[in-house]
């Protein structure tokens, strides 16, 4: 079997909305993920394939387009769950007509999805995004990992 891996880079913002600690594991039951907050975060996708086409598995090139995804959705932008009790309060500040164009700055600022923005979740969404792409390249998505910090990182792995 082969594999390559391609890593992204960028900053974002979110919130974990649902999260709770256990105070017995984590020594504390204050959690910061609760508010909002950033991360510079590094998404690294991985291929594999049982044979090669041409010598590879597939062109780095062709990766171009998740690139341009996280760049154009993710980078710079607040993932913020539609289900979040702050959703509605967050969105309503762009009524604001001194902040120019309610729906231009609003489109700016948040990337909007249905589900908690957790490394996990967000681990599977780009896999799911990315494998969807891939298929007429007949190219598997093997793994994608979603470096919230240096430190740590959730991965999402197909079957």
């Amino acid at each position: 079997m082969y594999e390559i891996s391609k890593e992204f880079h960028f900053e974002y913002g979110h919130r974990v909305w649902s999260q709770r600690l256990n105070e017995e594991f984590a020594g504390t039951r204050q959690t910061k993920c609760r508010f909002l907050h950033g991360h510079s975060a590094k998404v690294v996708i991985h291929l594999q394939a049982p044979e090669l086409n041409e010598g590879m598995i597939t062109d780095f090139h062709h990766l171009n387009f998740l690139k341009k995804f996280l760049d154009d959705n993710l980078d710079h932008k607040f993932i913020i769950d539609k289900n979040d009790p702050l959703f509605s309060q967050i969105t309503g500040l762009f009524n604001n007509p001194e902040l120019g164009t309610p729906q231009e700055e609003y489109g700016k600022s948040f990337y909007v999805i249905d589900f908690v923005p957790t490394s996990e979740n967000l681990s599977k969404f780009i896999f799911d995004y990315a494998q969807e792409k891939l298929l007429p390249l007949g190219v598997k998505v093997l793994r994608v990992d979603w470096h919230e910090t240096v430190k740590s990182k959730a991965s999402f792995i197909g079957a």
